[in-house]
This record gives structure tokens, sequence and C-alpha cells, in this order.
């Protein structure tokens, strides 16, 4: 008779989410704990008015990756990619018409 038990190999994975939303706009960096670093995710998603004033739906996506966490690590590196992502998130974005 075999007996088979499957028993997770590593503890659960850490996930870390930073979001702002303003004027129908989302942007968001999130963070998820991989093997060997850290997939990092950058995204601007929502409905805006064009110059004609019709809304558009906007979903933008950016996925990198990383030795460290920018949202957790105080470490100049991190801290310098922390400070490019708060800037992402603060930034006004011109959309052109297509």
């Amino acid at each position: 008779m075999n007996i088979s038990i499957d028993k997770p190999m590593e503890k659960s994975k850490r996930r870390w989410r930073k979001e702002i939303e303003s004027n129908g706009i989302t942007k968001q960096v999130s963070v998820r704990e991989a093997d060997n670093g850290y997939v990092i995710e950058i995204s601007k998603y929502g409905s805006i008015k064009n110059a004609k004033g019709d809304s558009e739906y906007v979903d933008e996506r950016k996925e990198f990756i990383s030795k460290t966490n920018p949202l957790e690590d105080k470490t100049e590196e991190s801290k310098s990619k922390l400070d490019l992502m708060e800037d992402f998130l603060k930034e006004d974005f011109e959309f052109m018409e297509v």
C-alpha cells in the first residue's frame, strides 16, 4: 500500500501593495516575494476623460525583478527605487489622443 502526503515545501510568499486613487485613475505598486528576490509590478488603470469629453479606460502595467523589496527594505538602493515609484504614483499623466 502506497500512502502519499503532500506538504508544502516552503512557507507562503509574502506580498506588499501601495496604491493611490485620484480622478478615477488608480496607480499601484505591488511586490511579491519570489524564490530569488521580488517581482515588482507598477500599474495604472481607470477611466479618464479625453479632450472630447469622452471616457476612456486606461490599463498600463510594468513588471520587473529586484533583489530588494522597495516597499520594505531601507537600503539606499531600495530607497531610490521607492522614490522612483513614489514619483510615479504622484505624477499626473497627460494622455494624447490617438
